[in-house]
């Protein structure tokens, strides 16, 4: 029996990279999206911090088709939504970021591969996001997600699965990262 589906491998591969905060997560999701570009259909998002008078005053996310929103800032989101000193802008959010997930999945494509960046406690705020991360995980399909290194609940239950190659981001490892993973997802085009 062939276990080949439309993701161009046999189950997909599915890694997460976790770290402390500022420990290069998403600075190597955005150094492996040009290069995956050439083997995969991307779709998905990866989050930039907002500085303004060299402090950080909220998150952006940019979807890997260059479309953005902001997600928190500590003044210029009218929600009611707060963690710590942000509002969070979940309708925003979900418009942009589980817009560029499900485009992925409407779509029969030979080989997509989603960026989750991140699946922290801002964005899982969204039930409609912890519900598409887990149908996107249950699927044979291929993954680049981060996760904080310290669990939340959502996260600590993604840790368990069996098919998940979890990395962790160290600042004695990241730069030899982005390598291997490019490598880890274009020798899968060819299995």
């Amino acid at each position: 029996m062939n276990d080949t589906t439309s993701t161009g491998t046999k189950k997909g591969i599915k890694v997460l990279l976790t770290g402390l905060p500022r420990s290069g997560k998403t600075t190597i999701i955005k150094k492996v999206i040009p290069e995956l570009k050439r083997g995969y259909q991307l779709y998905g998002f990866y989050t930039e911090e907002i500085v303004e008078n060299n402090e950080r005053v909220g998150f952006e996310i940019i979807t890997v088709d260059g479309e953005r929103e902001i997600l928190a800032h500590k003044t210029k989101i009218l929600s009611t939504i707060q963690l710590k000193s942000y509002r969070i802008n979940l309708s925003g959010f979900e418009k942009v970021a589980l817009e560029s997930l499900k485009r992925g999945l409407a779509r029969n494509i030979k080989n997509p591969l989603f960026i989750i960046d991140e699946i922290g406690k801002m964005e899982l705020l969204s039930k409609e996001f912890r519900l598409l991360v887990t149908k996107l995980f249950d699927r044979p399909y291929n993954i680049l997600a981060t996760a904080p290194l310290r669990d939340l609940p959502f996260t600590r239950q993604l840790k368990k699965r069996s098919d998940l190659q979890i990395i962790e981001v160290t600042k004695k490892e990241r730069d030899f990262l982005p390598e291997r993973i490019i490598n880890l997802f274009m020798q899968a085009l060819y299995v």
